[in-house]
């Protein structure tokens, strides 16, 4: 929910079962999971009146990810964030997501006796990103999807973008959590002097090549060995660059933690947690980045 300066209504976005509203779904967490519809509500905060609502479709978003990304299966992803623009229009951010368990049983024996053993660990797949832009009516006006492979040793959820800032940062959890480096995975979003940044972590191969399809994408590999990149949109492809330089060395990587941004008042600049490597040795800065 989000309220706009700009128009004084109140945005409620609401995820749900397309079974029960017998729509096809929009959204879904693997194909083996539950789809889903993505509805808009807006009311006036003081009356509480119902002044429209909606269902977000986004064929643009489809239309680009069938042509650019040529994935093998239709663009579902779910909703992670949306923004509330000074013009009036709304920006949707979605990601595809996959969560997962693998559990393994071991066998050891001690004095003879046999005991079994079972280690449950859980996963979540984020695959590309989609960024839609629509009007108050739910036209969709203009819309894009960057491939990304990444898979984070934690369960993650749907509205995570919106939810991580107001939670506690995720590094090196105690027991199953351990590997939970949740941070640094999926992509941040600003929208600075009218140009749209996706922010997010990538290896070198993926961030340099020109291919957008998801087949020549590859997996973003150990977070150590990525970069923070930052990408927009230039109305036909999709532009990036290295967020913190060229590392150039190929021993040598520049990445952060994306839950700790923490834009200025004026959404042009944010802090962040970045951390460098050089080889074997890692340093950890806080840094400002300016747009």
């Amino acid at each position: 929910m989000k309220y706009s300066q700009a128009n004084k209504q109140l945005y409620m976005l609401t995820a749900i079962e397309a079974e029960s509203v017998k729509r096809m779904p929009t959204m879904d967490k693997g194909k083996k999971s539950t789809g889903f519809v993505l509805q808009m509500n807006i009311f006036d905060p003081f009356s509480l009146e119902l002044k429209n609502k909606y269902f977000v479709e986004h064929p643009k978003l489809t239309a680009y990810a069938d042509e650019h990304l040529k994935a093998k299966r239709k663009y579902l992803g779910i909703i992670q964030d949306f923004k509330l623009n000074d013009d009036n229009t709304i920006t949707y951010m979605f990601e595809e997501m996959d969560n997962y368990t693998v559990t393994n049983t071991y066998t050891s024996y001690t004095n003879g006796r046999m005991s079994t053993h079972t280690s449950t660990h859980f996963y979540t797949d984020l695959g590309s990103m989609g960024i839609v832009n629509m009007d108050q009516s739910g036209k969709e006006l203009r819309s894009y999807a960057i491939a990304k492979d990444q898979k984070a040793e934690a369960t993650l959820y749907m509205f995570d973008l919106y939810s991580r800032k107001m939670s506690n940062w995720n590094f090196r959890g105690q027991g199953y959590s351990y590997n939970n480096l949740s941070g640094f995975y999926s992509y941040d979003y600003m929208f600075v002097n009218d140009k749209e940044y996706v922010i997010y972590n990538e290896n070198v191969r993926n961030t340099e090549s020109e291919k957008e399809t998801t087949k020549d994408n590859k997996s973003m590999g150990r977070i150590s060995l990525t970069n923070t990149i930052y990408a927009y949109f230039d109305g036909s492809k999709v532009v990036k660059s290295y967020l913190f330089g060229d590392p150039k060395n190929k021993d040598e990587n520049r990445f952060c933690q994306l839950e700790m941004n923490t834009a200025a008042e004026d959404g042009k600049s944010f802090a962040t947690m970045m951390i460098e490597r050089k080889g074997r040795d890692k340093q950890a800065y806080i840094v400002w980045v300016n747009f």
